[in-house]
C-alpha cells in the first residue's frame, strides 16, 4: 500500500493536481508493483512561502513550479525499480502537464508491513498472516533488543558480583579504580 504525498505550489489547477495524481498512481502500479485500485493519495496546495525547496541543490536548477512527492511504501523494491519510477514520474508529468523534470522532487520512504492499517484499528497485514516473517529483517525485527551495557563497564552476568566500585575514578583514566 504505497501512500503518495504530492505537494504543489499555489495557483495549481484542480485538473493539474488530478492528472498528477494518476501520473503518481499509474507509476506506482507499473514500476513499483503495487496492486491494482491501491490508491491513497494526500495532494495539498501550499501558498507562497509553504514549500521551500532549494533553487540548485546538486546543481539542479528548480523554480517556484517545483513539487514535491513522496511516497510511504512497504520496504523491498529494487533499487531499478526506484530509478524506473522515478523517470516514469518525471516524464509523465512533462508529457502530460509540461512540467519541468527538473522540477519534481521524490522521496521514498520504506516501511516494514506491520505499520500500516487500513481501517477498524487493526494492522491487517500482521493480524492476518500477510506480514512476511521469513526475511532477514522481519526476523531481525521480531527479536527483543539486546541490553546494551555503559560504556567501560564490566561484561558480567547478572548473578555475578560487580569487580570495580563506580563512585571513584583515577583522574588520569576513564576507568574505575578496582576496589
Amino acid at each position: 500500500m504505497p501512500l503518495a504525498r504530492i505537494d504543489v505550489p499555489a495557483g495549481k489547477s484542480t485538473d493539474f493536481r488530478r492528472v498528477a495524481g494518476e501520473v503518481v498512481y499509474d507509476a506506482i502500479i507499473t514500476e513499483l508493483k503495487a496492486p491494482k485500485d491501491d490508491r491513497f493519495q494526500v495532494i495539498t496546495e501550499h501558498p507562497a512561502g509553504g514549500l521551500v525547496v532549494d533553487p540548485a541543490y546538486l546543481g539542479i536548477q528548480r523554480t517556484a513550479d517545483a513539487i514535491i512527492i513522496q511516497i510511504t511504501m512497504n520496504e523491498g523494491r529494487t533499487v531499478d525499480m526506484k530509478r524506473a519510477f522515478y523517470k516514469a514520474v518525471a516524464d509523465g508529468l512533462h508529457e502530460r502537464l509540461g512540467q519541468r523534470r527538473e522540477d519534481v522532487i521524490i522521496n521514498l520512504v520504506e516501511v516494514t508491513k506491520e505499520n500500516w492499517s487500513f481501517g477498524n484499528g487493526e494492522a491487517q497485514y500482521a493480524i492476518s498472516g500477510l506480514l512476511n516473517t521469513s526475511s532477514p529483517q522481519s526476523r531481525k525485527r521480531t527479536r527483543a533488543p539486546r541490553r546494551q551495557r555503559a560504556a567501560g563497564a564490566p561484561h558480567r552476568r547478572s548473578h555475578q558480583k560487580p569487580r570495580f566500585l563506580v563512585a571513584e575514578k583515577d583522574p588520569g583514566s576513564a576507568r574505575p579504580v578496582p576496589r
